[in-house]
């Protein structure tokens, strides 16, 4: 079995009781989106898969809000400590899973240079909250935390600036108007 089956096997195992939106399939999805915009890239798909499966490993551990990549990315550097990643790698890796979280870290970037792997999996992550799986993550995002379900929806509409590739901007635009959407349907009922 190579590396990557064993990590993902791994990141199933640690996220296989999450319930709050941030579960193993999700990090499929984000690997999916991940590849998809990462086509027409020059990036190294070894780092990009592996910040995809970890960029949202501090829901194993209950972290629910606040900056989670801060505590993802200890976590990701104790478990790809133990492999012969690259140093460069691992740099790359780690910001990308440190900083795929735009909502939480506005005005916190890194001072070194932004990868395009972390790009990548910032905008990834964003296309997941999107659309009809993102009105069910909202709803399951905000019933852990005990929040407002609409307002939590309002808020990732407020993503589609984020997106800057052909491919996130496409599938964004049709996502967006999925939620403003069940938006208008649910404001239509109250």
């Amino acid at each position: 079995m190579s590396y990557l089956e064993d990590l993902k096997l791994l990141v199933k195992e640690m996220l296989k009781d999450d319930k709050s939106g941030h579960d193993y399939a999700h990090v499929l999805r984000v690997l999916e989106n991940a590849k998809k915009i990462a086509i027409n890239e020059e990036v190294d798909s070894e780092v990009l898969e592996i910040a995809a499966l970890l960029h949202d490993i501090a829901f194993s551990k209950g972290i629910l809000e606040g900056a989670h990549g801060d505590i993802s990315a200890e976590i990701a550097k104790e478990i790809i400590g133990k492999t012969n990643i690259s140093e460069e790698k691992r740099k790359k890796i780690l910001q990308a899973v440190k900083f795929h979280d735009l909502y939480h870290r506005a005005g916190k970037e890194p001072t070194e240079s932004i990868y395009l792997e972390t790009k990548i999996i910032q905008e990834a992550g964003s296309l997941d909250s999107l659309g009809y799986i993102g009105v069910i993550r909202a709803v399951s995002y905000a019933t852990k935390v005990k929040k407002d379900p609409v307002q939590i929806i309002k808020n990732q509409l407020g993503r589609l600036d984020n997106f800057n590739t052909k491919y996130g901007k496409e599938v964004a635009g049709a996502r967006v108007k999925v939620m403003e959407d069940f938006l208008k349907g649910i404001e239509g009922e109250l």
